[in-house]
């Protein structure tokens, strides 16, 4: 959801496919070098990785340019699979997790509950408002909105805090102007202007680099784990990828609140430009507007008819 279309080069690639991939290779690399064999124990009953430096040391010319090969092909064909990595890190289950997110998500709400002031001067109610206030900002950043009814609220919880910050921006974004984002966005992306489409490629490339080095991460720690399953100590080296998942998670997170803040002031900034290539005139209030764009949306989501005039000038 909310994927801008983008071309398979440069930075991008580098560090949403290929870094992931050869960080997980080479560490899967250097404990198969240093003796660890899956259902095997390693000689002499620990690794060596000096073994693993000689064995890294000789390698020829060949042999390196094959192995960097390899990882390019693997990340070339694990590229195309972002969407999927994506839908899976937004999943509803399990459902122990997204108990714990829906319980977040109460506190948020319990604590941007409106407070009336019976002392607008006192500085402790002013700092009631100002706390409710910033919850009630993190609650829209973090969590999708389904209405006011809490019951429904709390069916749109996912399981992750990287899920509900995906769903907040997809929710949140043409909400107020009465757009669906999630089908809007890839129309409205190729009308951003240059500066606010920079902004959202670079969030949305570090959202992606985020989530793509959790995934590779974990699943390198079930690879360490299986390979050093008969070392003894030696499988606490599992908890460098796991380590590196659980920071890379972290950012994911970040990415995804600063990647929905950046896909809502699009929509603030640009909205009208979707209206002018539609050749729509523009609304002249704020009803008016949303009118037309929920007319839009159900026409984009649901293929209902559309009954709007169009505008027959060049320039609007």
């Amino acid at each position: 959801m909310l994927t801008p279309p983008g071309a398979l080069a440069g930075r991008r690639y580098f560090f949403v496919s290929y870094l992931p991939t050869a960080c997980a290779s080479l560490f899967v690399l250097v404990l198969v070098w240093a003796g660890a064999r899956a259902g095997e124990e390693p000689r002499r009953g620990r690794l060596s990785f000096s073994a693993a430096w000689h064995t890294g040391s000789r390698l020829g010319a060949a042999e390196i340019a094959g192995l960097t090969i390899l990882i390019v092909v693997m990340s070339f064909v694990l590229y195309p699979l972002q969407s999927l990595l994506l839908r899976a890190l937004e999943s509803r289950r399990p459902a122990w997790m997204r108990r714990i997110q829906a319980k977040r998500r109460r506190t948020l709400v319990a604590a941007s509950a409106t407070v009336f002031l019976s002392d607008p001067a006192a500085e402790p109610e002013l700092k009631k408002v100002q706390e409710a206030g910033r919850a009630g900002y993190e609650l829209r950043r973090r969590f999708a909105v389904a209405g006011r009814d809490e019951a429904a609220n709390e069916e749109t919880v996912k399981a992750t805090a990287f899920g509900n910050a995906l769903a907040a921006a997809a929710d949140q974004a043409g909400r107020p102007y009465g757009l669906d984002a999630s089908v809007a966005w890839p129309r409205l992306y190729p009308l951003l202007s240059d500066s606010v489409r920079a902004v959202v490629d670079d969030r949305r490339d570090s959202l992606d680099a985020g989530a793509r080095m959790t995934v590779v991460m974990a699943a390198t720690t079930a690879a360490a784990l299986v390979l050093l399953a008969r070392t003894g100590y030696w499988c606490l080296l599992a908890l460098i990828p796991l380590g590196l998942a659980a920071l890379a998670y972290v950012a994911a997170v970040q990415a995804a609140l600063s990647y929905g803040e950046a896909v809502r002031v699009a929509f603030d900034l640009h909205r009208f430009d979707l209206l002018k290539a539609l050749r729509i005139e523009l609304p002249t209030s704020s009803e008016a507007e949303r009118k037309t764009f929920t007319a839009l949306s159900d026409f984009w989501r649901q293929g209902r008819p559309l009954a709007i005039e169009y505008s027959n000038k060049e320039t609007m």
